[in-house]
């Protein structure tokens, strides 16, 4: 089933934090428990956690248990998630910005 088809579905999405996942959340305005491993997937719970998105566990921390606690404490994070969903959704899509882009070539 495609990520796009799910995410509006869900009450949280619990995730390692990559792009694709945070990104398609956001766009869904559901909220995240964000469980970093490496590559960028630190800086994009960061920058959820700035937000007010999400949750995060570091590798550390994992336990069943927290994971349990925290995924709780996510859904804590859905005003602001729905926040960033209505952000997103009033951005100008692919083709409108591809229209707009030979005005600004020099």
């Amino acid at each position: 089933m495609p990520q796009a088809d799910l995410l509006p579905h869900a009450d949280v999405v619990v995730h390692h934090g990559g792009s694709g996942t945070t990104l398609g959340a956001l766009a869904a305005g559901v909220p995240q428990l964000v469980l970093p491993q490496g590559a960028d997937q630190f800086a994009n719970a960061e920058a959820l956690l700035a937000a007010g998105a999400a949750t995060q566990l570091l590798p550390a921390e994992l336990s069943a248990e927290a994971v349990t606690e925290q995924a709780r404490n996510a859904a804590s994070c859905r005003d602001a998630a729905r926040a960033i969903a209505e952000e997103i959704a009033a951005m100008p899509s692919p083709d409108e910005v591809a229209r707009e882009l030979p005005k600004h070539a020099k």
